[in-house]
């Protein structure tokens, strides 16, 4: 089970503040929409951490005059800079999107010898840890009646998804599945869903609450590898049945006994079957374990921990400075990607 490490946060005071004698600033030169979209995390700061002493821009007019850049480094990296990098300037290479987004629509490696830090989800191989979420345990229990539970129930698995052609073939899966079960998929792969702002989890996600399963399949198996269909929608009353990551490794980030994963499952016959003879009480029992749990805000945390050890870094650069030689054999070599499986 994932939970938040506080330990760059919440150790500040007034006097260790007022003792530091520079001010680091780091620009997002880039900043991806994921974030606009979430700008509590993007403008929550640097007061509840332990070194506090960092200022965030957005506004790449700072980029020349910064201590740190952060770029969005796969396939978004700039192909033309707007300022001169001034000696000392760390590069941050960022992403959220899996190692094999890094070269599409350019086709071209990164830069070498740029980098000095990496921060994705991936914790395996990352300087920062920037996942999608965390899940902690719940600090008091507000549980609907099941019998108004399961009557709101009157759908059985829904999906929703915007690419269809993914390295996990995911469609495929779920074409398979639906011979066994129904499956609704809203999206661009699907029943045409315009409900909301694209990229933004807001109340129309409220529909998971008439489905027994959320399908919370990843367009990747990559390492560690959980967006926001697992976190963001792990609060609604539904059982999750995720698909990604490198096998078994949903494990380590949901707790025990409040989700499927397709990893248990031979194929999607298997799983479909399965999904059809689950009784009321078995159900249940998921949603009630699931209930003691939550990803309430969780990104927000996750975002701040990872922005407090950048500031960290930043005012301990002697420990951590290194240069990345070459950012696409740091991203590729751990083979962090494998194929999909689980078709008839």
């Amino acid at each position: 089970m994932s939970t938040s490490n506080n330990s760059y946060m919440n150790k500040s005071s007034n006097t260790q503040r007022e003792a530091y004698l520079k001010y680091f600033r780091i620009t997002w030169y880039n900043v991806p929409i994921f974030l606009k979209l979430r700008p509590e995390a993007l403008n929550s700061g640097f007061k509840r951490c332990n070194y506090s002493n960092c200022k965030m821009s957005s506004n790449i007019s700072d980029a020349g005059y910064s201590d740190a850049i952060i770029f969005q480094g796969g396939y978004r990296f700039p192909l033309k800079l707007t300022f001169r990098r001034p000696n000392g300037q760390v590069w941050i290479f960022y992403e959220h999107e899996p190692p094999y987004r890094y070269k599409q629509i350019r086709y071209r490696s990164l830069p070498k010898n740029y980098f000095n830090w990496t921060m994705t989800y991936d914790e395996s191989v990352s300087d920062i840890h920037l996942p999608y979420g965390a899940i902690t345990n719940k600090s008091s229990k507000v549980s609907r009646s099941e019998v108004v539970l399961m009557r709101s129930k009157n759908r059985t698995a829904l999906m929703i998804m915007s690419h269809c052609n993914t390295p996990a073939n995911r469609l495929r899966y779920v074409n398979q599945l639906k011979k066994f079960i129904d499956v609704d998929i809203l999206g661009e792969c699907g029943t045409s869903w315009s409900c909301g702002i694209l990229y933004k989890h807001d109340n129309c996600f409220e529909i998971l609450n008439r489905y027994k399963f959320f399908l919370a399949f990843e367009n990747s198996f990559c390492n560690n590898y959980f967006t926001e269909k697992v976190f963001d929608n792990f609060d609604y009353d539904t059982v999750l049945v995720t698909r990604g990551g490198k096998h078994g490794q949903i494990n380590h980030i949901l707790p025990h006994g409040t989700f499927i994963s397709t990893d248990d499952f031979k194929n999607a016959k298997e799983l479909g079957l399965y999904l059809k003879s689950i009784k009321n009480e078995t159900y249940l029992n998921i949603i009630r374990r699931k209930q003691q749990f939550t990803s309430f805000r969780s990104y927000e945390s996750v975002f701040q921990k990872a922005m407090c050890e950048i500031c960290e870094r930043m005012n301990n650069a002697d420990m951590y400075k290194k240069t990345i030689e070459d950012i696409d054999k740091w991203a590729f070599t751990s083979n962090p990607c494998r194929t999909p499986d689980g078709f008839e």
